[in-house]
């Protein structure tokens, strides 16, 4: 019998790797047919709406919705995760054209969202760019924001 948390574990990590989506899709319908210790209805369900996405790109779950799927499972609330769920919408910002100014205010908001209880160097790099939106003197460039959310990605620690 396969334990919830480690089906949750392997969730994520398949997530944060980027696998490609219809193969967690595939798995998801692999891990809905076996007898999962602990696992209740819900959690079930979760799995078959994951599972429609092994029919292909018309059927995928957009990144955020699966980002929200595992909140609904708890993961963000580990640091390590954070960092890199940090990193993933640092990406989405760049790739969204923000200006440092816009991504200033988005890191703001993520602080006061997310940041009270974890390490010291994770709330000072956060803090780092909510104070972008403070003025050019501030910003950083688009390079080394990129070199940021990537380091992050890998779940590296970054200290400004």
């Amino acid at each position: 019998m396969i334990n919830k948390q480690q089906v949750i574990d392997d969730l994520a990590k398949k997530i944060f790797d980027g696998e490609n989506k219809v193969e967690i899709g595939k798995w998801a319908y692999a891990m809905y047919l076996e007898k999962i210790k602990d696992a209740e209805n819900v959690f079930y369900d979760l799995l078959l709406d994951l599972a429609v996405m092994e029919y292909g790109q018309e059927h995928e779950l957009s990144d955020e919705e699966l980002y929200q799927n595992l909140d609904f499972l708890g993961v963000r609330q580990d640091a390590k995760y954070n960092k890199r769920f940090f990193g993933k919408d640092l990406k989405a910002c760049l790739r969204n054209n923000m200006n440092a100014g816009e991504i200033g205010a988005w890191a703001f908001t993520f602080y006061l969202d997310n940041i009270a209880g974890d390490d010291r160097s994770y709330r000072e790099l956060v803090y780092a760019l909510m104070m972008m939106e403070a003025g050019p003197q501030m910003e950083r460039s688009l390079e080394e924001l990129n070199q940021i959310a990537d380091r992050l990605i890998a779940g590296e620690d970054v200290k400004l």
